[in-house]
């Protein structure tokens, strides 16, 4: 069986005591002392894991871009079509003159 505990700690000097005992009643304890010095920024909870979110968060806004690039090229040539048609029947509306 294993057992594990995930603590957030400050930087600086703490110590670890385990204490166990199994079905037979036999106890045992252990103790280590050890240093907490982390470099950068600290955040918690659900910051930390935002590393792992960029790439999904990159690819969601390389597809938006694309999706508005396309988008908007369509419209540009669709009002250039409408400006073409509405140019070649100026033209024939004037050679009826």
């Amino acid at each position: 069986m294993n057992t594990s505990v995930v603590r957030q700690m400050s930087n600086g000097a703490h110590k670890a005591q385990v204490r166990a005992i199994d079905n037979a009643g036999h106890e045992s304890t252990t103790e280590t002392n050890f240093r907490v010095e982390s470099s950068g920024v600290v955040f918690p909870g659900l910051v930390q894991a935002i590393p792992l979110y960029f790439p999904a968060i990159a690819l969601i806004l390389l597809l938006v871009s694309a999706l508005m690039l396309r988008r908007r090229r369509h419209r540009r040539e669709r009002s250039q079509r409408y400006s073409d048609e509405e140019y070649q029947e100026e033209e024939d509306d004037t050679s009826d003159l």
